[in-house]
């Protein structure tokens, strides 16, 4: 990771909504060139939509509500639908996770990575057919020249994927989306891209969110983590400073439910208890409370901030010290 702390990207206290209903809320974050930051959470969290909001793709009624979002401190909730348009693809780009729902079916996949470069690059076509192809063999797509005649129906949800990787990675973003980019493929193939996001980030200086589930993918390739719950950034920290020290009961209980191969007894798998709460019914004061072991009246009724417990690392738990001298 770049040495230089400037932020590349930033999320400041970014609230999307639909119809009144919070669904991200205040989420703040700064992502450095040459840096992954890994956004983390259970299924209906709010990463994705967190990822959706920075690339100002929301849905159809859904909407930033508050807070604003910065690309080398530009100001992307303020530019119009043409100036934004511009600027996805080429300076900021997400790799998403449905990767048949997001090519078109009626376009072969080679003609629409090609479209990405003459639109963003100007590139003649020709020689944008050229590059299409250099990327696809880069992200381990078999027979490319073949490959680039088909249709999204003709390829697998793995071989699309890795056309997606391709057409977030071929303009060369400042920034890069990852939203569990690896799903759908083997474990030989998720490693080489995920080799190849940390190899762009260390020669580009491209700054990466990376969003998954997967902690071991974050041990290995993240240097920061975002831990969000409800719609809220719990704790955010080096990945060190998270796996070593974590100071939130929820990012505690998400390391523990992780199977460890250095365990010696062979032990059930622990499980956070309850599930995530629905937008329409947020609970009041941490929206982790219900499900912690640790909750006391004040969490039951009171928001707990967001403070800075140690250099880069931040907490959001009234309990947080407590925690910390239990070890």
């Amino acid at each position: 990771m770049t040495e230089n702390t400037t932020p590349l990207l930033r999320a400041a206290d970014l609230t999307v909504a639909v119809d009144g209903t919070s669904l991200v809320d205040g989420v703040r974050f700064d992502v450095a060139a040459g840096e992954i930051m890994a956004l983390v959470g259970e299924s209906g969290c709010g990463k994705s939509m967190t990822a959706l909001a920075l690339m100002r793709l929301l849905p159809n009624g859904v909407s930033i509500v508050d807070g604003e979002v910065f690309l080398a401190g530009r100001n992307l909730t303020q530019l119009s639908e043409a100036e934004m348009e511009a600027v996805r693809g080429n300076d900021i780009s997400m790799i998403f996770q449905e990767p048949v729902a997001a090519l078109n079916p009626l376009m072969t996949v080679g003609d629409q990575v090609v479209e990405s470069l003459h639109a963003h690059q100007g590139l003649a076509r020709r020689e944008a057919m050229e590059h299409v192809l250099d990327m696809f063999q880069l992200v381990g797509i078999a027979d490319p020249r073949d490959r680039m005649r088909q249709y999204p129906f003709e390829l697998s949800g793995g071989m699309c994927q890795r056309v997606m990787i391709a057409s977030a990675l071929i303009c060369g973003p400042s920034v890069l989306i990852a939203d569990e980019p690896t799903t759908a493929l083997d474990v030989t193939i998720q490693a080489q891209i995920l080799k190849l996001i940390k190899e762009m980030c260390a020669d580009r200086q491209t700054g990466v969110v990376l969003i998954t589930h997967d902690i071991g993918v974050v041990a290995d390739t993240a240097d920061r983590v975002a831990v969000m719950y409800a719609g809220r950034i719990v704790e955010t920290g080096s990945v060190f400073e998270i796996f070593a020290a974590p100071r939130h009961p929820y990012t505690q209980l998400l390391l523990k439910s992780v199977p460890r191969l250095d365990d010696k007894k062979k032990q059930r798998l622990h499980v956070i208890d309850g599930v995530v709460p629905d937008p329409q019914h947020w609970p009041t004061g941490c929206r982790f409370h219900a499900r912690c072991p640790f909750v006391s009246e004040q969490c039951r009724r009171d928001r707990p901030p967001l403070d800075e417990v140690a250099a880069d690392h931040m907490v959001a738990c009234w309990h947080q010290a407590e925690l910390a001298e239990a070890g």
